[in-house]
């Protein structure tokens, strides 16, 4: 604990106090949380990590009565704060909870995309936060609506204040979210997740943000989350956590120095770092664009002076999206592809797909062209070509068993007779280490990790010479992340084909990487090999992404107290 939240805690006890918690949802087999406790001082930042399903949103829900009706919670719950009840919280009624919303504590969730009203400017939304719990006129709502904006850092608030979500960038967003967490000068945050769907530049922004709140107006800290390089740059202490229990709690820098559980131990060791220049060695510089010769019979998939432009509507003027991009990936290698949202990554692999038409320059696949293509022959490129999706919950037909997912492409694709395809399915799934009892299940059925290895297995089930993989990871778990990365190297070793690897998580690019290509506003900026590009950029936009990394190790944090 801070030697500043020990002090508070010694004067007058901690801010929150939570002991034998559990939660239990009908029809589940196991709780949620079985008997998980924890303390909150004021001021401090408290780290709550875990895999998926190990609890950790569902103990913060619980702290503030957000759980359904379905759940059952035993425990204690209580909060220390002025013009709060000091009570048992566990059992209250909803009106009840409301004294503690806002005042104790406010929560900051994960995608402020959802978290938003899309139809109502976020000056509305923060005026009418304001006025859920005090008796304040429109325009005293309005004017506290600029000061929250200026509080957290929102340039011209006073402007911004009539913008719409959709006006705002991602980290603007999420800024907006925390706003609305501090309407009422809680106590407390409880942050679940709030960097995970950001770039690695917005998302330091965001954890300096929360830095600043906590020393300059005292604001506790519960921040959920599944990074440990997030952990590592903020938190005070950490509390791991799996399978709702209680597996380890310390001091961020004892903690992550000497973890005494082996489940504490494997998190850390599946975490992915980016190497320190002393690490790397003395590699030659990256060219800022690489012009190594390649040799043509090698190539899967090249781009030659690639633009792309989005075309304008209701007469406005069409958006420029990729210029002049050019690169290639020969077999074996994987290209990472590597750039802040809005870059042109995705953008990019669908154009490599043939899903939209360059406006100037060329893209050839397996020595293709693609522009003029006819249907029938675009899907015989297709044919060539694996995609494996960000978020395979979503990719992945619901209605269909998971031996039926893999055999789509397969019948899509009249590449075999019933038996053939049965036994290729079988096939495909013992090479991405799943069961045979998995096939007859539903995607529901799986676990993240295990829907993301069908994932691949259909994409891989026609042999391509190509894999485009967009995001392959980021929803994923960092033990879960290890052993995808894993997986896939094995097969590409096996089977050799080129790979498209976009991400916007430079340690993950590194590890799977030959090359990296940069793109900022859909230019290239930097491209070379991994190890020069993410030790030793050349170009400033290439360095400050590297710097922004998050590194899992508390001496070298991106944020200060």
């Amino acid at each position: 604990m801070t030697e500043r939240g020990q002090h508070l805690v010694e004067e007058r006890g901690p801010l929150l106090r939570v002991r034998d918690l559990r939660v239990h949802f009908a029809e589940q087999p196991r709780p949620a949380v079985d008997g998980l406790s924890l303390e909150l001082a004021p001021g401090e930042v408290l780290a709550l990590v875990g895999e998926s399903g190990s609890g950790k949103s569902v103990t913060a829900r619980s702290l503030l009565g957000l759980l359904p009706g379905t759940a059952t919670v035993a425990g204690s719950v209580r909060w220390q704060v002025a013009g709060v009840p000091d009570r048992e919280w566990v059992g209250a009624t909803e009106s009840q909870w409301r004294q503690v919303r806002g005042r104790c504590a406010a929560m900051v969730f994960q995608e402020p995309q959802t978290a938003l009203n899309p139809v109502r400017t976020v000056g509305w939304q923060l005026a009418e936060a304001v006025r859920a719990h005090t008796r304040t006129d429109r325009r005293s709502a309005r004017r506290r609506a600029v000061e929250l904006l200026d509080l957290v850092g929102i340039p011209e608030p006073g402007r911004r204040v009539d913008s719409f979500p959709h006006q705002l960038s991602g980290g603007q967003k999420q800024r907006v979210v925390i706003a609305l967490a501090l309407a009422q000068q809680p106590a407390a945050l409880v942050a679940d997740e709030p960097t995970t769907a950001l770039d690695v530049t917005v998302q330091r922004d965001i954890l300096q943000l929360l830095a600043d709140l906590r020393d300059r107006l005292g604001t506790a800290v519960l921040l959920i989350t599944h990074s440990m390089g997030v952990v590592a740059s903020l938190a005070d202490r950490v509390q791991v956590v799996h399978d709702g229990r209680h597996v380890e709690t310390g001091g961020v820098h004892e903690l992550f120095d000497r973890p005494q559980q082996p489940y504490t131990r494997l998190l850390l060791s599946s975490v992915p770092r980016l190497p320190t220049t002393s690490d790397a060695g003395a590699p030659a510089p990256a060219a800022a664009v690489d012009t190594r010769a390649v040799d043509p019979r090698e190539v899967v998939v090249e781009a030659d002076g690639l633009d792309v432009e989005y075309p304008g509507r209701f007469g406005r003027a069409s958006t420029p999206v990729l210029h002049d991009v050019t690169f290639a990936v020969r077999a074996g290698e994987v290209l990472g592809v590597v750039g802040e949202s809005g870059s042109g990554k995705s953008t990019l692999t669908r154009v490599v797909l043939g899903q939209l038409p360059a406006l100037r320059g060329e893209v050839r696949v397996g020595g293709q062209r693609l522009a003029g293509l006819s249907s029938q022959e675009l899907r015989r490129v297709r044919r060539g070509i694996g995609v494996v999706q960000q978020d395979p919950a979503s990719s992945l037909d619901p209605r269909l068993s998971v031996a039926d997912c893999v055999a789509e492409p397969l019948q899509l694709h009249r590449w075999g007779g019933p038996a053939l395809v049965r036994g290729r399915v079988a096939e495909l799934l013992e090479s991405v280490s799943l069961p045979r009892a998995v096939a007859s299940r539903l995607p529901h059925e799986l676990s993240g990790g295990q829907r993301q290895r069908v994932a691949v297995a259909r994409a891989l089930a026609l042999r391509p010479s190509l894999l485009v993989a967009d995001e392959p990871t980021s929803a994923l778990d960092v033990t879960v992340q290890a052993s995808v990365l894993a997986l896939l190297a094995r097969l590409q070793a096996e089977q050799g084909f080129a790979c498209l690897f976009v991400s916007h998580d430079l340690a993950v690019v590194h590890q799977v990487s030959d090359r990296v290509l940069v793109l900022r506003h859909g230019r290239v900026v930097e491209q070379g090999d991994s190890g020069s590009v993410l030790t030793r950029p050349v170009t400033g936009y290439a360095r400050e992404l590297v710097d922004a990394v998050p590194v899992p190790d508390p001496r070298h944090r991106l944020v200060g107290r």
